[in-house]
């Protein structure tokens, strides 16, 4: 692995790795992605997501697309195009907070974020981000 790559911290590196992949294989074996990133890198990890925000996805292969980037990326982009700064918004059924940490993102310091999720143990998730 040259210097430059080897440089760059796995959470950092594999995000990456598997969003070529995809985009490579239009979106086909992201299964196939997300148990061989579970068998061979697994456990709770942190992951930059656009924005600048560092998001905790829990050790389970159902969020792999929140690992990968592209959970739902015509979403976020509609988030991102409809939420200003000062804005207020409501994320109902949160899960781990991807979507509210892009509304974050986007109403700035100025505004506010309220997200609810109803899970015990997804809501652990969500407070860790």
């Amino acid at each position: 692995m040259s210097s430059k790559l080897s440089s760059i911290p796995r959470y950092r590196l594999l995000p990456r790795l598997y969003r070529l992949i995809l985009s490579a294989t239009r979106l086909h074996g992201l299964f196939t992605l997300s148990r061989f990133h579970y068998r061979h890198f697994g456990g709770a990890q942190a992951v930059d997501i656009p924005g600048g925000s560092t998001l905790f996805i829990p050790d389970d292969p159902h969020y792999f697309g929140f690992l990968a980037g592209v959970h739902e990326p015509h979403v976020a982009e509609v988030i991102r195009s409809v939420v200003k700064p000062g804005s207020t918004c409501l994320d109902v059924g949160a899960n781990i907070g991807y979507f509210a940490m892009i509304m974050a993102q986007s109403a700035g310091t100025s505004g506010r974020v309220i997200a609810f999720e109803p899970a015990p143990e997804t809501y652990v998730a969500l407070q860790t981000n």
